[in-house]
């Protein structure tokens, strides 16, 4: 478990260590490109009397190994049960096919005719590829560069896929395993704890006059599900997980590539009741077009700018105006609505939300306004209870997918992983972290139940 949390800010180029080993260099990619959903930890259950175990020669087992490789966990059981005249369980194939992979036995001519038992002990996941992968996080360190959990799995797959693909494929590499590997470096996270968020002491009166004003403005109004609209801006990395590091435990100073950089975006996202997910406003940092990245986006979103890329009432004019009107005059008219059918947009008190020339907009387009009450949004917000996070959770993954791709193709140039380096300039990260937005856009969609979920968490009905 980390105990200790460091604030520390995102990376600037060269993130990770140059390098001419061609190991470490797939590592660089991995790490890139991912910060992939670490599987959950199974809960465990009564603890079962052991059974009986058969002893296999190490010619057996290579055997099984070998057939396994070639015919799948589940012939090879059937194989020797029939061949040795007694139960084997698929697991057994499946865990002796790992450990002939693990040692890159597969990969000698031939193959290798014994694969003798292990060593007492808890084996290492990756086995003799475990060495590698240490060296290679702590240069990461020493280069100045982020270390937490993300990178640790985008490292592995890295590093596997330049040496031994088939067996990668072989491996759950979970956040559980990953926090193992820091541990064993010496390594903790540290962070400042926060202030709880006050909510009103009369919470429960304040949820249901929010809910009631709801359902009367529906009600008045026969307004559909499909012309209900939340919207939330949500801060995005342009490194998703960027922000923390890992560094030896006691360290009183932890040195990041980039500390003072500005690396982010602001998402407004938009979902109606019936479980759409509109397309977004993105708001990037500057005073002109040239600020955004040479990507060609979806016609349909809506790419704007400010100083600091904070949603303010200059962008929400422009997302009212360019994305949601035409959405619901486009909407009106695919369900056969009179032109001036209302909606309704549910939305927090920030203050560009309320200023004067937000609500005419909204107004003059026949869209009623129903307010998050103040200090409820992480309650009755639904994009904050459902939606946020599974966005940049995707976001992430796909972050750690082109990382891991990173090390692979630097590993692949035989050259050594502690002189490895991406380049992490904005211009070259904003086209990148472009196309990871467009394809979570699009694999977000596609959750139709999870974005109605969001609405029933907020206490807010959803027609089936």
């Amino acid at each position: 478990m980390y105990k200790f949390l460091i604030k520390t800010s995102s990376p600037r180029p060269s993130l990770l260590p140059k390098t001419d080993n061609p190991a470490f260099q797939s590592a660089n990619t991995e790490v890139e490109s991912n910060l992939v959903d670490n599987s959950p930890v199974g809960k465990g259950g009564t603890k079962r009397k052991r059974g009986n175990y058969n002893n296999y020669s190490p010619e057996v087992r290579a055997k099984m190994a070998k057939y396994a490789i070639e015919n799948g966990v589940q012939n090879t059981a059937r194989k020797f049960t029939t061949d040795l005249g007694s139960p084997v369980n698929e697991s057994t194939i499946r865990s002796i096919k790992s450990s002939y992979m693990r040692r890159g036995l597969h990969k000698q001519f031939e193959n290798a005719a014994e694969l003798p038992k292990k060593d007492r002990g808890r084996p290492l996941l990756l086995g003799k590829y475990d060495a590698e992968l240490l060296d290679y996080i702590k240069s990461i360190r020493e280069f100045g560069g982020i270390v937490n959990n993300q990178i640790v799995i985008s490292s592995a797959k890295g590093i596997l896929k330049y040496h031994d693909s088939e067996f990668l494929e072989t491996l759950d590499l979970t956040k559980t395993w990953a926090e193992s590997v820091l541990h064993r470096l010496g390594y903790t996270k540290r962070k400042g704890t926060k202030a709880a968020r006050s909510q009103p002491e009369d919470f429960e009166k304040t949820k249901q006059d929010y809910i009631d004003r709801i359902e009367k403005c529906v009600d008045e109004n026969n307004i559909p599900d499909d012309l209900i609209f939340n919207w939330d801006q949500t801060g995005v990395n342009l490194i998703p997980g960027g922000d923390w590091t890992m560094d030896a435990k006691g360290s009183r100073q932890v040195n990041i590539v980039g500390i003072n950089d500005k690396r982010q975006i602001t998402a407004l996202l938009t979902i109606s009741k019936s479980g759409v997910l509109l397309p977004p406003q993105i708001i990037y940092a500057g005073t002109t077009e040239q600020c955004h990245p040479k990507y060609e986006f979806p016609k349909s979103w809506n790419i704007y700018h400010s100083e600091n890329h904070w949603s303010n009432t200059d962008t929400m004019l422009h997302y009212i105006e360019h994305l949601l009107v035409p959405y619901v005059t486009d909407k009106r008219d695919e369900l056969d609505l009179p032109l001036k059918q209302p909606a309704l947009a549910i939305f927090d008190v920030f203050s560009a939300h309320r200023h004067a020339s937000v609500l005419d907009a909204l107004h003059r387009a026949n869209i009623k306004v129903v307010y998050v009450p103040a200090g409820c949004t992480d309650q009755l917000q639904p994009p904050d209870l459902r939606v946020n996070k599974v966005y940049k959770d995707i976001l992430r993954a796909k972050f750690q997918d082109w990382y891991a791709d990173e090390v692979a193709k630097f590993l692949k140039k035989k050259k050594k992983l502690d002189k490895f380096e991406i380049d992490m300039r904005l211009s070259v990260i904003k086209p990148l972290h472009a196309r990871w937005l467009v394809k979570t856009q699009k694999q977000l969609e596609t959750k139709n139940d999870l974005i109605r979920s969001a609405f029933e968490a907020a206490g807010i009905k959803v027609n089936q």
